[in-house]
């Protein structure tokens, strides 16, 4: 059996050599111990660094060569100690050149140390920075035990080789390619690091702190959730994976963009992960929202680009998140989202801006809470080709959950002034439905609002080719609270028009319950909405309480109007169809049934036909004394004049009873 026995190495001011010991300048000497029934071979010296190692005297070689020496141990590589361990080299035959760690050559001879598989590179010197020299060897695993720096250069892993940090981090340059596993809690990247087509595997929590990435494919995984820390993270031009995933999101955004002049075809994959965004101060630039899917949007171009994003996502949670998507295609799936303080000051829960050439997004089996905080839930922001199905909406304290718009910023309203860069075209084909929505939503917005105008009751006509075109909101039900921000009215409202085009809202349910009234469908902008299909919705209020005073279609304030539209087999249980004194034309009114149909001045509905409703001629002007007929009536306008005790006519100069005389 043959081992390894150190050399002391001894300090004398000796003068004396046996044939035993090599003597150095008189002044230090190696001395070996034999042990029993050994013979005096295979010992080795100690170096304190890799430069004293280099200046190996050529006795020491010649000894090596001799088998005097089996090997040398190395105790560090810049100073004693800053390697994880002393490592022992051994002379060889090797033909593979000096690479400054496994291999060394001084002198006539090669040293060589076989790390395996797995490789430090403290042991090649990057104490003072990592570079591509350290890490050059094929199906080789690297670990990452300390900070390093990467002295802003890019390095790429060969094929088959990885990284794996155990407590270490790597700052300020670019990592391409490979496989990165985290084996023990530590940071895995600090500000200024890239990572390019790489797959990254958690078997612990991490610190994920790393700056803009490149173009690539990139994966982050964890099959035990592990926690991963994150500030500002953003990955350019990339395919994302995130699988099984707890991140803990800090200041900065989360960033998956494609920009610049590239037209990638790019995928983003969230599944099975959390993503919890806490300690953000700062929602300035391109930071406004905590994650940021799609075209970057200070580059974004008009509605005919292809669609470059995709973005997938199931079975994640968010929380006290803002998720923008600008010119993506979306699939969301079975995820939770939770409000909080970071979604504030107008950072939805979910933001869906851009694309009416992009394929359908859809968004289903989703829960949305709003947690109280004074936010929409999503936004569909000059958007087209969207689908909500199945989801469940709730935790509103004032506000709306969804929001349907075209977006003007100019105070002057004109065909090209005020829109938004990407308006070019209609918006449009937006589906909500089968969706439960809870919770106190705001009057004025209700629970849905569609409309075409930032500005509640702007006077300004919004242009006709910017108007959000063909929404449908249908099978969803309602049952909201009373909005507690509008003290005193007690009641609710499920959606909202202002001046939008070709909305279908059918077979929609509205339960009031707390809440004593309620409106299906409030008309909120002086400029009237246009070609409405209201049909099939009920309200049914089970409040027995209630004044009695709930109405298919209302208004906010003294604005509010309905044109060209059909209002088709609706009921309102405890109310009306119609409660208003805004003007209404070119309506159909037909086979609704409620409390009292229409409770307004007809002089109000102009070129309406009204019929087959259970009760059509309940007008709060259709009857009186003769001193309170209406003085300017429309042609055929009936009046029961309760003077005369009859009915009679208005043909268009005087009012005529069922005789033809003039009364």
């Amino acid at each position: 059996m043959i081992k390894c026995q150190s050399f002391q190495l001894i300090k004398k001011e000796a003068h004396y050599a046996t044939h035993h010991s090599i003597v150095k300048n008189n002044t230090y000497k190696y001395q070996k111990f034999k042990t029993q029934n050994e013979m005096v071979i295979n010992q080795n010296i100690n170096f304190l660094t890799m430069a004293e190692m280099r200046l190996m005297d050529e006795e020491y070689i010649q000894a090596l060569i001799d088998a005097e020496i089996s090997c040398v141990t190395l105790l560090g590589y810049y100073t004693k100690g800053d390697t994880p361990n002393p490592i022992n080299y051994y002379i060889s035959n090797t033909t593979e050149a000096d690479d400054n760690g496994s291999v060394i050559a001084i002198g006539s001879i090669k040293l060589k140390h076989d790390f395996g598989g797995t490789i430090n590179p403290l042991y090649y010197g990057a104490q003072t920075g990592l570079t591509q020299s350290m890490v050059n060897r094929l199906a080789t695993t690297y670990e990452i035990s300390s900070a390093l720096n990467i002295n802003n250069t890019e390095i790429s892993l060969l094929t088959g080789s990885s990284f794996v940090f155990n407590g270490g981090s790597l700052n300020n340059g670019t990592i391409k390619n490979g496989f990165i596993k985290v084996a023990s809690s530590g940071i895995i990247a600090n500000q200024g690091f890239k990572l390019t087509d790489n797959y990254v595997y958690l078997n612990n929590d991490v610190t994920i702190n790393a700056d803009y990435q490149l173009a690539g494919t990139f994966t982050i995984e964890s099959n035990e959730r592990a926690t991963i820390t994150v500030t500002r993270l953003a990955f350019y031009n990339a395919n994302v994976t995130l699988l099984n995933c707890k991140f803990i999101k800090q200041s900065g955004a989360f960033k998956f963009l494609n920009r610049d002049a590239y037209n990638f075809y790019l995928n983003v994959r969230i599944e099975n992960c959390s993503i919890d965004h806490i300690n953000i101060t700062d929602f300035s630039s391109d930071d406004f929202w905590s994650i940021v899917i799609g075209t970057n949007p200070a580059n974004r171009a008009s509605k005919e680009e292809q669609p470059y994003v995709k973005f997938y996502c199931v079975n994640t949670d968010f929380s006290n998140t803002g998720i923008a998507v600008a010119e993506a295609d979306v699939n969301i799936d079975k995820c939770n989202f939770v409000a909080g303080t970071n979604n504030s000051d107008n950072h939805e829960l979910l933001h869906l801006a851009g694309g009416s050439r992009r394929r359908r997004s859809i968004v289903r089996d989703s829960i949305f809470d709003l947690n109280g905080i004074l936010v929409d839930a999503i936004d569909v922001y000059n958007s087209s080709n969207k689908v909500i199905d199945s989801c469940r909406f709730k935790g509103a304290n004032g506000t709306n959950y969804i929001t349907v718009k075209s977006h003007i910023n100019a105070a002057t309203v004109g065909p090209n002034t005020g829109i938004d860069s990407d308006q070019i075209g209609n918006q449009g084909n937006i589906i909500i439905k089968n969706s439960l929505f809870e919770g106190k939503c705001s009057r004025n917005f209700g629970a849905i609002s569609i409309y075409n105008s930032d500005r509640l009751n702007n006077t300004g006509e919004f242009p006709e080719i910017y108007k959000r075109e063909c929404v449908i909101v249908n099978d969803n039900y309602f049952r909201l609270d009373d909005d507690e921000t509008d003290t005193g009215n007690n009641f609710n409202v499920a959606i909202t028009l202002g001046q939008t085009n070709d909305v279908h809202i059918a077979r929609n349910t509205l339960i009031l319950n707390p809440c004593q009234r309620g409106v299906m469908v409030n008309l909120i902008t002086a400029n009237p909405s246009k070609r409405i299909w209201i049909s099939e919705n009920e309200i049914k209020n089970k409040n027995a309480a209630s004044s009695g005073s709930s109405k298919l279609i209302g208004r906010s304030g003294s604005v509010g109007t309905l044109e060209d539209s059909w209002i088709i087999n609706n009921y309102v249980e405890k109310g009306y169809c119609f409660n208003e004194t805004t003007v209404f034309k070119n309506l159909y009114i037909l086979s609704n049934k409620s409390t009292s149909v229409i409770n307004g001045s007809r002089a109000n509905f102009l070129n309406c036909v009204i019929k087959d409703n259970n009760n059509n001629n309940l007008f709060n002007d259709d009857y009186g004394i003769t001193a309170n007929r209406n003085p300017s009536p429309t042609i055929g306008r009936s009046f029961f004049d309760t003077t005369l005790g009859k009915p009679i006519w208005w043909n268009g100069t005087v009012w005529k009873d069922a005789a033809g005389t003039t009364v």
